[in-house]
């Protein structure tokens, strides 16, 4: 069965669960059947402009359902086509400025974390929600599990070898040791608000373990 609330898979070998094991979050409050298969299909869409289009359009079926707000946040501008290429479409890609290996200047490292923490639409839609902060907690790990899995599990230095594909064992190893020093700068650098330090080093473990199924060494 799939979560309604996160649509994860959870495996279930006898009775269902009272809790969803990703998010946590009660499954016998559920949002209606309809809805929560509704939202799961459109979800499945691999082309983010589909998923878009779906997505506003269970916007204009279901207006007070705010996960669909969640999601629309989550999908960032990927759905944009055509124009110079823009990596800020992609709503993950600002935590690329913790990688000092990156070769960015300090002016564009600024403009993408502020990008990043100080999002009017994050904002917007943490405030649709009961629990500001368990919003806010879920929003940071999940980009921070986006961001591990496109920008340095899929990246070539940590997937490749020469034109060999290297083990798992191995990207997990390279990943995690990739993770450490961008842990350590996330912890000073003066362009991580200090509201949000805590919460996004934490978030980047658990979007470690939620790519990698296994925590971080």
């Amino acid at each position: 069965m799939n979560c309604p609330f996160c649509l994860k898979n959870i495996e279930v070998s006898g009775a269902a669960p009272a809790f969803c094991p990703w998010c946590g979050k009660a499954l016998s409050k559920a949002p209606d059947g309809g809805f929560a298969s509704e939202l799961a299909s459109a979800l499945s869409l691999e082309d983010p402009v589909q998923q878009h289009a779906q997505l506003l359009l269970l916007k204009q079926r279901y207006p007070d359902q705010p996960e669909v707000d969640r999601r629309l946040l989550y999908l960032g501008r990927m759905y944009e086509r055509g124009g110079k290429p823009d990596f800020y479409r992609i709503p993950f890609w600002p935590l690329c400025a913790l990688d000092k290996s990156a070769p960015l200047p300090r002016r564009e490292r600024e403009k993408m974390l502020a990008s990043f923490f100080a999002n009017p639409e994050m904002e917007r839609v943490a405030g649709l929600f009961e629990d500001r902060e368990a919003f806010l907690d879920e929003y940071f790990r999940y980009m921070c599990a986006r961001y591990v899995d496109v920008f340095l599990k899929h990246a070539n230095r940590n997937m490749m070898f020469l034109s060999f594909k290297r083990s798992e064992r191995d990207i997990c190893a390279r990943c995690a040791r990739q993770l450490q020093d961008i842990l350590c700068e996330a912890e000073v650098s003066p362009l991580v608000p200090e509201a949000q330090r805590a919460r996004l080093i934490t978030s980047l473990k658990l979007g470690f373990e939620d790519v990698f199924g296994v925590s971080l060494p």
